[in-house]
Order: structure tokens, then sequence, then C-alpha cells
């Protein structure tokens, strides 16, 4: 089915179970924007799959997430949302429990890719490719950019084993004094299209990245992930074959 209104979401999901697959979301059935969508898809409560989707034309998420006990997103394309509006995202997390986001094709949003605000811990990002979000390639209020791949602002997550690449600002962004952030096994490159950014940035200025945190003595500082310092190779060495 092909989902698309003038209202604020196109599907809400406020309890139960509910299962959307294979349909087109916030645009028609030849894939062009039609109506002014809020959101392709609110999830409010209950337990939701989303899968084998192509969702695109939303103007502030293609999925709001405010709620629920258990989403799974995969094998989506989440393209090009929030076209008008700077600050919008392809996926906006504000709430919610066992969240999955998997297999999916996450590009060309407005602002971010994947935006974490708040929920519960055991978020779990994984085999993604997350790529060229942040188009509209303008600041936000207070002159941020908002245009990485990925940001993270609640503790207790998962991001494993993605592809992160060409977004116009940081590929991975953890921000505010959060902390049990694993990143592992992905591979991020070639972001900052807007300017040089880092892949992972640990954002002690609570905003969007904020570049190069120095290590310190120790490493005893607070701030997102605890500033860990970033390892330091002094030598390498090549041996001869066994």
């Amino acid at each position: 089915m092909a989902i698309y209104t003038d209202d604020k979401s196109a599907i809400q999901v406020n309890s139960g179970t509910a299962f959307l697959y294979e349909n087109v979301l916030g645009v028609n059935a030849l894939g062009a924007k039609s109506g002014n969508l809020e959101y392709a898809v609110e999830i409010k409560d209950g337990a939701t799959t989303i899968a084998r989707n192509y969702l695109s034309g939303s103007d502030v998420a293609a999925v709001h997430l405010d709620g629920g006990t258990s989403t799974v997103m995969e094998y989506n394309h989440f393209y090009s949302n929030g076209a008008n509006d700077t600050c919008s995202d392809n996926i906006l997390i504000e709430g919610g429990s066992g969240i999955t986001i998997r297999y999916n094709l996450i590009n060309e949003a407005a602002g971010i890719g994947i935006e974490g605000e708040a929920y519960a811990a055991g978020l779990m990002i994984t085999e993604n490719t997350i790529t060229n979000n942040g188009v509209n390639n303008n600041a936000c209020g207070g002159g941020v950019f908002d245009d990485s791949g990925i940001r993270l602002k609640a503790a207790d997550a998962t991001v494993y084993r993605n592809v992160i690449h060409g977004n116009h600002g940081e590929g991975i962004v953890v921000a505010e004094d959060v902390s049990g952030i694993l990143i592992s096994q992905n591979s991020i490159y070639n972001n900052g299209q807007r300017s040089p950014s880092l892949g992972i940035d640990l954002d002690a200025s609570k905003e969007n990245g904020d570049g190069v945190t120095l290590n310190d003595s120790g490493d005893g500082d607070n701030g997102p992930n605890n500033l860990l310092n970033f390892p330091i190779i002094e030598a390498a060495y090549a041996t001869a074959p066994i």
C-alpha cells in the first residue's frame, strides 16, 4: 500500500501488536512526496515490526518513537525525510524500550540519520548502511548543524557492524553525559562532507560534534562515554612470516 495524507502521521500505533510490511509510506505509489506528514509512522505504545518498507517525504521524521515495549525496524529504505526542515531526521527516538534497528538503508535525511534523544537501555543499531545525511546543509537553532549519521543522547546502546559514510557531519556523535555506548566493528569513513568531522565524536559540548577531545592523564574525566581516551600507536614492527 501507498499511505500518505495531510496529517500528523500516516500510521499511529497506540497499543497491541502491529506489523507493517512492504508498504510505501509518506509518498504516493510512484514514490513522489504527496501531502504534508509529520511522521510516516508514530509509535506511542505496543509492539511494532516495520519491515521491507520505503519511507520518504515526511516533514519531521519517517519514524517517531515516543513509546512502545518492542520496536523492530529491518530491511527498510529510509530516504529524504525532513526535506523542508534542516533539523529533521530519518528516524527520531524520544522514548520506548526493546528497540532494534537493523539491515536498513538510511540516507539523505535533511538532518540526522538516527537521532536517539531518549530510550530505555538496550537500543541496538546493527548492520545498517547510514549515508549522506544532513543534506540541507544549514545550521539549526544556535548555529548547530544536525547532520551526523547517528547521534545518541541516552545511555546503554550498541552500534555494531554498520557502514557509516558520506554524512555531511560526523559519523557518530555521543552527546550529553551518558555512558555505556558500545561502538564496535563498524566501517566509518568519508564523513564530514560539510566540513572536516570525526568518525566518532564524544561531544562534551552536548551539541553535534565538538572535534577532537584531547586525552587526559589517567582518563579520569567525565562526559559522553566518560570521554574515553583515544589510543596512541607509538610503534609498529614487522616480523618475518613463520
